[in-house]
């Protein structure tokens, strides 16, 4: 297999539950501005402030992986049995601003060196440009589409500037336990 052929999209989310995802958290009262040399956005930690949509956005993620595994057959035995999850959270991107997401992996630490598979889920598509950008791949955003792959240092990628419209998106990471 190639690099890239670790890297997967399905379409997993119905569009009333990207669309129920999209309200709560506009409104939310607990988002946080995330802001650094290299992300800006606004984020909610879903499971902390509507933990009732837990069981949902849970067996979405589970059937997500079940797909995954079934295309990587072949290396199927060396994929960790499914461990903790991190908890789901929603991210907004306004459009016609600087805020993104610019080049870096998910495994950046030892903090998050337990991470050995992401799940990014598009909860809308109606902006334009904001697709995620691997070295060597694009991945154009798709309401109802999770993008899952591995975060460690051979995955560098971005989320792109989004133009016209804002983009939400959530995401969460299979830990080793």
């Amino acid at each position: 297999m190639r690099h890239r052929d670790f890297i997967r999209t399905y379409r997993v989310l119905s569009p009333a539950l990207c669309d129920d995802l999209i309200y709560l958290f506009e409104q939310s009262q607990n988002r946080v501005h995330r802001y650094n040399d290299v992300m800006d956005f606004i984020e909610m930690n879903l499971n902390e402030e509507f933990p009732q949509m837990m069981d949902a956005v849970v067996q979405v993620l589970l059937s997500s992986l079940d797909r995954y595994t079934q295309d990587i057959l072949s290396f199927k035995e060396f994929l960790p049995p499914p461990g903790a999850l991190e908890q789901f959270r929603v991210k907004r991107y306004l459009g016609d601003t600087d805020q993104q997401f610019d080049w870096h992996t998910d495994v950046g630490n030892h903090n998050s060196a337990k991470r050995y598979l992401a799940f990014l889920f598009y909860l809308n598509d109606d902006y334009d440009e904001g697709e995620t950008e691997f070295t060597d791949y694009l991945v154009r955003p798709s309401r109802g589409n999770v993008l899952i792959f591995p975060p460690t240092w051979q995955y560098p990628h971005r989320g792109k500037p989004v133009k016209g419209g804002n983009k939400y998106i959530m995401s969460s990471y299979l830990n080793y336990t």
